[in-house]
């Protein structure tokens, strides 16, 4: 027997597929703040350039996401 989705449940499963990729990105730029953080403490500034750089690509990939929750929440009516 084929089930078929409902639009509401296609969205309803394409949002949390979009959450659990959000908070894998979130989890992953706390590390590199924690990281970041570590260096910091133990003296070794020399490593900040490059802390800097993954943090930059980190904004624009959050930008990204955030027009893509956008899009999501547009298409629930919210």
């Amino acid at each position: 027997m084929e089930q078929t989705l409902t639009m509401e449940q296609a969205l309803a499963a394409e949002f949390l597929s979009f959450l659990d990729r959000y908070l894998s990105f979130y989890r992953d730029f706390l590390a590199l703040e924690k990281e970041k953080y570590d260096d910091i403490a133990k003296g070794r500034i020399d490593r900040m350039d490059g802390h800097v750089k993954k943090e930059e690509a980190f904004l624009l990939r959050s930008r990204g996401l955030e027009q893509e929750r956008d899009r999501l929440a547009a298409r629930a009516g919210n």
